[in-house]
């Protein structure tokens, strides 16, 4: 029992710390995936001989506890990760829509102002759109070699940020599911556990007389 207990707390300070000792090793998803099932299925197993042999509440509530942490950590990561796409996908460019970023360029305001949101839907789109001048009249934006490149940084970033939000949904998945599959682990598991060591101690105090034995 004590040998089970040890490899639990184990299998989940050792991922927590093995994030920053050994990156490398850690990153590896078959690692982590048997590191994890591991600790799955002997948690409960742990749980149900504190529970079935009677031992201190802060060794039994340890094993809940632990439990409770686990699958508090994966829940918060997935969210974390869902948290973190709404805010990529809020960026500062998002605060205008494109009416409004249009309407700008023509409303009657200083030309200096509509050239500036002219220049900005440029750098967001790479679009040349017209605006207002102080005559009255109209002038396509025409794009400096500066506009182009803030255009193509705007680019990548675009595309590391789609990257990155695809990444994070991934991975909120995988937390998630981690979280289920601990908590449905940990039912059936520490259920069944709990079965079988109820019926050997049964067996052990009412052992099954002997065939053959004298009357």
């Amino acid at each position: 029992m004590k040998y089970i207990s040890a490899i639990c707390f184990a299998l989940f300070i050792f991922p927590l710390v093995g994030k920053f000792a050994f990156p490398i090793l850690i990153s590896n998803w078959v690692i982590n995936w048997v590191m994890f099932g591991v600790f799955s299925i002997l948690l409960p197993i742990a749980y149900a001989h504190s529970h079935v042999q009677r031992k201190k509440s802060f060794q039994l509530n340890e094993f809940l506890l632990l439990f409770c942490i686990s699958v508090g950590l994966h829940a918060f990561s997935s969210q974390a990760l869902i948290t973190a796409d709404n805010l990529l996908n809020s960026a500062v460019y998002e605060r205008f829509s494109y009416a409004q970023l249009f309407e700008k360029t023509y409303v009657d305001n200083a030309e200096e102002d509509n050239q500036t949101f002219a220049q900005f839907i440029y750098w967001k789109d790479g679009i040349s759109v017209q605006y207002k001048l102080n005559s009255g009249e109209y002038a396509l934006y025409e794009p400096t070699s500066d506009d182009i490149r803030k255009y193509q940084e705007n680019v990548d970033v675009n595309k590391s940020k789609q990257a990155l939000n695809t990444f994070n949904t991934e991975q909120s998945k995988i937390a998630m599911f981690f979280t289920i599959f601990q908590i449905v682990t940990f039912i059936f598991v520490s259920q069944l556990s709990l079965y079988w060591l109820r019926r050997k101690a049964n067996k052990q105090i009412n052992p099954t007389p002997k065939s053959g034995a004298a009357d």
